[in-house]
């Protein structure tokens, strides 16, 4: 059972200039008889830096406590009230934001072997003298759990937000990540707890259902509360259903976050509709999830970095790639998202062909046409252009030259090659499996010298050397799988055959030239 998150998030109140505090707080490690949780502890992590980065909370006025007793949460709740003390003494606004995650249940937190009775956390948080503080707790409300399951649980009744004119105001609210008698759950694949997830993701834009650029409590609680229904029902036992509680005066609104602080950002144009998820293409997790109904642009604030995205309406998958720099933003159109295999699309770990077009080069090995013996070694090269998720078009070139001796002959040939073909893709995970069927020009020059030349020559008993150069034309095939690799990269092993019709030595001949191929691909 886990407790991921007491959060106290801070505030703008109305146009008046706030000073921001923050305490984020996150515990793997409870009871003894406990599993260990994952990803409390980052889940901490994530929470401070988003309050650093978009929440207005500087890093002076901030605490990250992982992994720290009881004793250490006290101290830095104690700290923090004589802060928030000497800025009210200034006459300055105060907002306060504190993130707790680990274990618990209905009556204490769990930081390793030490209970902290959530009556007593209360009480520290309103010792903290803040105008205005924001709770949210993703933590479980039944009895203690000890297997971290949530078997035989109850479903609470779903919360209806209601937050017209009610925030931005002093007072206190706390959200909780889950109803009376349900347990809170962690997700190995979101590589988080499903509310804070959920509640990051509405946090960097999201949420924000007006497209004002900042995301007020309400926007981020919706989010969060329909997103963790949804996902927890599929794969949770037992489904969360996010509760709240308010003590607020005045008007206005809260607004947690303001996406104009942003170092980056991600702009998805309007004409980009249905469902798309945002990964991070490094960890391969989601970071975001977004419902568009081509409403207008919508801007998310993230970490700078690559991005994976896939966007699904129906039975149809699209996915492209972004890379977010410091100090700019990125912008997504529906043009820029190449339509996939489904199954590869949504699959964990499958690698997604986000770009349009891949270049690919290597070197082969293959029988040579023109001559009876030896291997033609030389390098190959081509360029694919993705149509659908399943069919495309290509060029390929190559070439390559080959040696052979016969009983009379030492003979040396060149050709190159090359044309159109038509290309089926399909990805298995990391492996992509291809085939391409083509048309294609040939060209061959050829030499030859006969071993017992000065004997010929002296006798007059015929050619002692031979060249010459011919021009055919021919079908190429050929089947390949490639591995995917970082940074759009793919190593390709191929096996094809061509078939050409040439003249060799003033005679029509037909050839078979079997291939291997070796080669490197990125796609762009």
């Amino acid at each position: 059972m886990r407790v991921v998150g007491l959060v106290l998030l801070l505030v703008a109140h109305g146009a008046s200039a706030a000073v921001r505090f923050a305490l984020v707080i996150g515990h793997d490690v409870g009871l003894p008889d406990e599993r260990a949780l994952h990803w409390a502890e980052s889940d901490a992590a994530k929470v401070f830096r988003l309050l650093t980065e978009l929440g207005g909370v500087d890093e002076a006025r901030g605490a990250l406590l992982q992994g720290q007793p009881v004793r250490a949460v006290e101290l830095a709740m104690a700290r923090l009230a004589g802060q928030v003390a000497e800025a009210r003494r200034r006459g300055e606004w105060t907002e306060v934001i504190v993130f707790f995650s680990g274990h618990g249940d209905l009556a204490t937190l769990h930081l390793g072997d030490d209970r902290l009775p959530r009556a007593t956390l209360e009480a520290w948080v309103k010792a903290v003298p803040a105008d205005a503080t924001l709770v949210f707790i993703d933590a479980c409300r039944t009895g203690p759990v000890r297997s971290g399951a949530s078997k035989g649980l109850r479903r609470a009744p779903a919360f209806d937000v209601r937050f017209s004119r009610q925030a931005g105001m002093s007072g206190r609210v706390t959200i909780e990540s889950v109803g009376a008698d349900e347990s809170a759950q962690e997700s190995d694949d979101l590589q988080s707890g499903f509310f804070t997830h959920h509640l990051l993701a509405g946090l960097r834009g999201a949420a924000d259902v007006d497209r004002d650029k900042r995301v007020s409590l309400a926007e981020a609680y919706r989010y969060a509360y329909h997103r963790t229904v949804t996902t927890s029902f599929g794969a949770a036992e037992a489904a969360q259903h996010p509760s709240m509680s308010a003590e607020l005066e005045g008007e206005g609104e809260f607004i947690v976050t303001s996406l104009d602080r942003a170092s980056a950002l991600l702009q998805v144009e309007a004409d980009v509709s249905g469902e798309l998820l945002v990964l991070d293409d490094a960890a391969g997790t989601v970071v975001s999830e977004v419902r568009l109904s081509g409403a207008g642009p919508l801007v998310l604030a993230l970490p700078v970095g690559d991005y994976r995205l896939v966007r699904r309406a129906g039975s149809r998958v699209w996915a492209g790639r972004a890379r977010l720099v410091w100090g700019r933003s990125a912008t997504v159109t529906a043009e820029q998202l190449v339509e996939q295999p489904r199954v590869a699309a949504m699959q964990r770990g499958a690698s997604l062909e986000v770009a349009p077009w891949r270049l690919w080069a290597g070197g082969s090995a293959a029988a040579p046409r023109a001559l009876g013996a030896g291997i033609s070694l030389g390098v190959r090269a081509g360029v694919e252009r993705r149509l659908t998720g399943l069919w495309g078009v290509g060029l390929r070139l190559g070439g390559g030259s080959a040696r052979a001796l016969t009983p009379r002959w030492a003979l040396q040939q060149v050709e190159v090659a090359g044309g159109p073909v038509v290309t089926v893709e399909r990805a298995v995970g990391l492996v992509r499996l291809g085939l391409a069927l083509g048309v294609e020009g040939v060209g061959i020059v050829s030499a030859g010298v006969h071993l017992e030349a000065e004997r010929l020559a002296s006798a007059d008993a015929g050619p002692v050397q031979t060249d010459g150069w011919t021009l055919g034309a021919g079908f190429q095939a050929d089947a390949w799988v490639g591995l995917a690799l970082p940074a759009s990269l793919e190593l390709r092993l191929s096996a094809g055959m061509a078939v050409s019709w040439v003249v060799v030595s003033g005679q029509p001949r037909t050839t078979w030239a079997p291939a291997l191929v070796v080669a490197l691909a990125v796609a762009r």
